[in-house]
């Protein structure tokens, strides 16, 4: 009797206990899943939201689920998509899959799409949303395509997806547009609510929640954004050009000249030798992106969502890794106006850092939440500031990324290895999180469920959180000393980086 009653709720579409203890399954439309719970929230891994990219669908916008029989384990994470990864997790093509966190029982809850950073070259949806399921959200985390399988041009790939009707290039962007349509489809049966759906992320994640910010293809399918250091607030999108002039020469040195032998080519094959300087950030194509991403946002042409944009105060941590010479080039070309709007003289090795965090992140996502005065939903600034207690006087501030386990609320322990801990001046070994660590984390992540839950941040027993328009230049600051709201923050330092960022931009740099 309990095993027909399991099948009928699972073709009714619900989430069910199993004959398995515990172990939650789920209808979707391509089949059956069976998850597990982890400390009373279900969990369900590696839940195919689009055909894997392999083979002549390499380079293809995504394309549908095959339908599965029986029942699919949806219990571990899947393999990651290729990238430097040098062997720590599984790598395939076959990565376009997604995870859910939600609580037993939920029903209609507010649903938050989390898109992982890294550069559009690493990165992957594995991370622990059991907090936000535990808060009444529906959390769902996802692997994109990255690298030149993430984004990549060619003559031949566009004459292809006109042919079949398709958009071709940002094929990274286009699967975030396929799980949000899975999204569409099967939420309901986690207990989400497909009309109440929040986009957020981190770094490149950021940036793409811009890019679906301006995206017609994207147009419904969120509800809400939160760009956590995104890049794209003042720059111009490489060309197609580009990518088409670099993948020509890149097929013609590897496969003769044959697009279809490039695809049959392994992707080991392919990703170590594809030149690096094309660099794999989205560009503009017409379809998914039709214009660069500020000055869609200047016509006010985005799509009109309440919109949350913030960076953190030491994004310059990012600069050894990823080097912009541009804004070296730029800094110095106005070192006199920069050094007097940062008050700090020219030899100062951290007024270059403070100056990529500024350009790359802080000014840009300043410029876009100002350009949500151009739409009817309201937009929302921040600044992170808070660091650990154990290391407060120790760094310069907080580091590109590290706001994320406080969003998530999963802070944990820090091992310090001697090399970090003589840098820092403190003894090497572990660290817990004291109690204000663990409470700023509680304060940032309420802010997240609350602006999943209703459009707007602000909430029982948080500090006011008013919105960032022309006439009041709200930024919540979240620091060591306390949350709260500052009018104008850095203000001269800001004006200046964003006056050299449109005239970058209006010079199409």
């Amino acid at each position: 009797m309990r095993l027909i009653f399991t099948v009928v709720l699972c073709l009714l579409g619900g989430t069910v206990l199993s004959e398995e203890a515990d172990a939650p399954r789920a209808k979707i439309h391509s089949g059956v899943i069976e998850g597990v719970n982890e400390d009373g929230i279900n969990v369900f891994r590696a839940i195919p939201f689009a055909a894997p990219p392999i083979g002549e669908l390499r380079w293809r916008a995504p394309q549908s689920v095959a339908a599965w029989p029986g029942i699919r384990h949806a219990k571990n994470f899947g393999a990651i998509c290729p990238q430097s990864n040098r062997g720590q997790r599984l790598e395939s093509e076959d990565c376009l899959t997604l995870n859910v966190w939600a609580r037993p029982g939920a029903d209609n809850l507010p649903v938050m799409l989390w898109i992982h950073g890294g550069a559009n070259i690493v990165g992957s949806g594995i991370i622990n949303g059991a907090n936000f399921a535990r808060d009444d959200v529906v959390l769902v985390s996802m692997n994109y395509r990255l690298g030149l399988f993430g984004v990549f041009a060619h003559p031949d790939l566009t004459r292809a997806a006109e042919t079949a009707g398709e958009a071709t290039g940002n094929f990274g962007v286009m699967d975030q547009i396929a799980a949000l349509k899975w999204i569409k489809r099967n939420i309901a049966n986690f207990g989400g609510d497909p009309g109440r759906v929040t986009i957020f992320g981190v770094s490149a994640g950021g940036t793409h929640v811009n890019n679906l910010m301006v995206s017609p293809r994207a147009k419904g399918l969120f509800h809400r954004a939160i760009a956590q250091s995104g890049a794209n607030g003042l720059t111009v999108s490489r060309s197609l050009s580009d990518f088409d002039r670099v993948a020509v020469a890149f097929t013609k040195e590897n496969a003769a000249g044959s697009i279809e032998r490039l695809k049959a080519m392994t992707w080991r094959d392919l990703y170590e030798p594809f030149p690096a300087r094309v660099g794999f950030q989205t560009f503009v194509d017409g379809e998914v992106l039709t214009d660069h991403v500020p000055e869609i946002f200047r016509r006010g042409e985005q799509n009109d969502v309440p919109y949350i944009g913030g960076a953190n105060s030491y994004e310059g941590s990012l600069a050894s890794a990823i080097p912009i010479p541009a804004f070296t080039v730029a800094m110095n070309q106005n070192i006199e106006a920069v050094v007097e709007a940062y008050d700090r003289p020219r030899e100062d090795e951290m007024l270059p850092l403070l100056f990529y965090g500024d350009a790359l992140f802080v000014a840009p996502t300043r410029y876009l939440g100002a350009r949500m005065d151009t739409v009817k939903s309201g937009g929302w600034t921040y600044r992170m500031d808070y660091v650990w207690e154990a290391f407060l006087g120790k760094v310069p501030g907080t580091s590109h990324g590290a706001e994320v386990p406080y969003v998530f609320d999963i802070l944990g322990a820090f091992n310090l290895n001697e090399r970090l801990a003589s840098q820092l001046g403190i003894p090497a070994g572990r660290y817990e999180p004291t109690e204000k660590d663990h409470d700023t984390a509680r304060v940032m992540h309420q802010y997240w469920v609350q602006f999943a839950k209703s459009g707007d941040p602000n909430g029982k027993n948080l500090p006011r959180w008013p919105a960032y328009t022309s006439a009041n230049a709200n930024t919540l600051l979240i620091s060591n000393g306390g949350t709260g709201v500052k009018e104008a923050l850095r203000e001269k330092q800001l004006d200046l980086v964003e006056s050299i960022g449109l005239k970058r931009l209006e010079g199409g740099q």
